[in-house]
């Protein structure tokens, strides 16, 4: 039998190996979904699209795509405590009220006009 038999069953043994493991993970990255990327605040859960990531700035959190400003989009995200006055016919009657602007540098005085 020599030598060679034991060396072409062992080389035979690893090119099968390493084709079943290739094929092992080519499946698995084609069926299994990557790990979801859930962003966690005290009250509220949501998972954010690939590259995002939020930051706490004060009362609310300001979420971001990757890259340098100007952004094409962010989500600003504001929690409060719910109470008797959170409904949809109180919000309309706020937004009705015109609002005196926050003193800075476009602030005219005058409040706003609802349209």
């Amino acid at each position: 039998m020599g030598a060679r038999f034991p060396i072409s069953l062992f080389g035979a043994f690893v090119a099968a190996l390493v084709i079943l493991i290739g094929a092992g993970y080519s499946v698995t990255k084609i069926v299994v979904q990557p790990p979801r990327d859930p962003f966690r605040a005290g009250s509220f859960e949501f998972d954010l699209a690939p590259g995002w990531w939020c930051e706490h700035e004060g009362s609310e959190y300001v979420c971001s795509p990757l890259g340098k400003p100007p952004y094409a989009a962010i989500a600003v995200i504001a929690v409060k405590e719910r109470n008797n006055q959170d409904n949809l016919a109180d919000y309309e009657e706020h937004l009705k009220k015109p609002q005196k602007p926050s003193t800075g540098p476009k602030d005219t005085g005058r409040p706003s006009e609802v349209r």
